[in-house]
């Protein structure tokens, strides 16, 4: 038997900080008329139970250009002029978005997520202007977002996960964003040494593929690799109102 390379291998049905989520806004999707998903071409077995496809055009009502413009506020779009002050002006004349969200039950499989990238990829070929994952704050012009997410066959967790880290004096800390795509906590390690910083980011990157795959945090084990003298411990925090993450976290205890 094939193996499915969307399971998830560690996965365990004990977790209870919520279920997998996504989350994506895509600018200029003017055309909907003419997507057309198509199971081998977009690797689509069907729509995810849970997965909204809603449309929001600002010249509808007040209130649907409050919530189209909701998105260009500058906690958002600082990273858009940051990434291309072109694609930030086509931004701004895009009048209708499409907003791909969704909440699933946490199970053994991506096929969630495999699903929800080919939809995507479908109405990436209604010619949209940008998208923008507001789980990892990244913007993408269309053609970057599908030579990330659509081409590759297989999943890598990494690349829906993004590693921010920001200085405090002499110590970094190391925070994650997008683990709720997974159903998992976002991670945190504060008053990192800059000496320690390839060390803490191994730490998180191990996290990050552990907990794609199933894992679910457990506080009570030592985490230890390579390079550490002992063991440290996590805790999980937070909730889905923290700016910083929009998400419960495990804070790991300074390296």
């Amino acid at each position: 038997m094939e193996k499915d390379i969307w399971e998830r291998v560690y996965f365990k049905e004990s977790y209870d900080k919520g279920k997998p989520f996504l989350f994506y806004v895509l600018f200029g999707a003017d055309n909907m008329s003419e997507m057309q998903i198509s199971k081998d071409k977009h690797n689509v077995d069907e729509m995810p139970n849970g997965l909204e496809l809603a449309n929001h055009n600002k010249l509808d009502s007040a209130e649907q250009k409050n919530y189209v413009e909701g998105f260009l506020n500058d906690n958002f779009t600082k990273f858009l002029k940051e990434k291309s002050n072109k694609l930030f002006e086509e931004v701004l004349t895009c009048k209708n978005i499409i907003v791909v969200k969704g909440e699933f039950e946490d199970t053994n499989s991506l096929n969630y997520l495999k699903n929800t990238i080919g939809i995507i990829q479908a109405i990436i070929e209604t010619n949209i202007v940008a998208i923008f994952d507001l789980q990892i704050l990244e913007w993408f012009k269309p053609e970057e977002w599908s030579k990330k997410y659509f081409e590759p066959k297989a999943p890598n967790s990494f690349d829906h996960i993004k590693i921010f880290w920001s200085e405090n004096g002499n110590d970094i800390w190391l925070h994650t964003r997008g683990m709720r795509k997974f159903g998992r906590p976002d991670l945190s390690i504060r008053k990192v040494t800059s000496e320690k910083k390839d060390l803490g980011i191994e730490i998180i990157n191990r996290f990050i593929q552990a907990y794609a795959y199933g894992f679910i945090p457990d506080e009570t084990q030592a985490i230890k690799i390579k390079g550490m003298e002992e063991g440290v411990y996590g805790k999980i925090k937070g909730n889905y109102d923290d700016p910083d993450f929009n998400n419960y976290y495990f804070e790991i205890e300074s390296l």
